[in-house]
């Protein structure tokens, strides 16, 4: 796979988030000069951290650049969390690279401004629901998301039936890790 960035949506100290496309480059081997890749034509988020910065501006930045590296795995397993494509780092250019899947309808917070009326009771009861499920599915892991604000909750088209929209937890920049008693009582956080 390859990807090329085709715009900004967010910027940051440490770098930012681009709109990707996903190109096949079909027997890299045997590519022959001026040969193009195809294009999948599907899209993804890319968010680019510089180490450097991120690490340098550790305790101004809310967000811990290594948590996306060390959360990746506890993320996966449940559709109301985001789950990475990629994630790598380029040792020698000092550059975290996570692929993710791009949110079609934007994050919550915009949804929301770009409303006339509220959610109905339905509605937003149902959109807590999957919320919650997804915070348990990370409770459950002992992961703590720090940040559940409207903007790190992004919203994708349900693949089952192509109506239905699936609001997905994201961002473990400010994530913990949760540590218990024998009750399941929180007694301390890791960061």
């Amino acid at each position: 796979m390859a990807y090329k960035l085709v715009k900004v949506l967010q910027s940051a100290i440490y770098g930012g988030v681009f709109l990707a496309d996903v190109y096949y480059i079909a027997g890299v081997l045997r590519m022959k000069a001026g040969q193009s890749p195809q294009v999948c034509g599907s899209r993804v988020a890319m968010k680019i951290m510089l180490r450097d910065i991120a690490l340098r501006h550790r305790e101004n930045l809310q967000e811990n650049i290594t948590a996306e590296i060390q959360f990746q795995e506890l993320m996966k397993g449940h559709k109301n969390v985001l789950m990475y494509e990629e994630l790598w780092e380029s040792q020698s250019k000092g550059i975290v690279y996570v692929v993710m899947p791009f949110a079609e309808f934007e994050d919550l917070f915009e949804v929301m401004k770009k409303r006339t009326n509220p959610l109905s009771e339905n509605q937003a009861r149902w959109l807590f629901r999957q919320l919650l499920e997804g915070t348990m599915f990370l409770h459950a892991r002992n992961v703590g998301f720090r940040d559940h604000s409207l903007e790190n909750i992004l919203l994708f088209r349900s693949t089952e039936d192509g109506h239905a929209l699936i609001p997905r937890i994201t961002d473990p920049g400010q994530a913990i890790i949760l540590k218990r008693d024998l009750y399941g009582n929180v007694l301390d956080q890791c960061a």
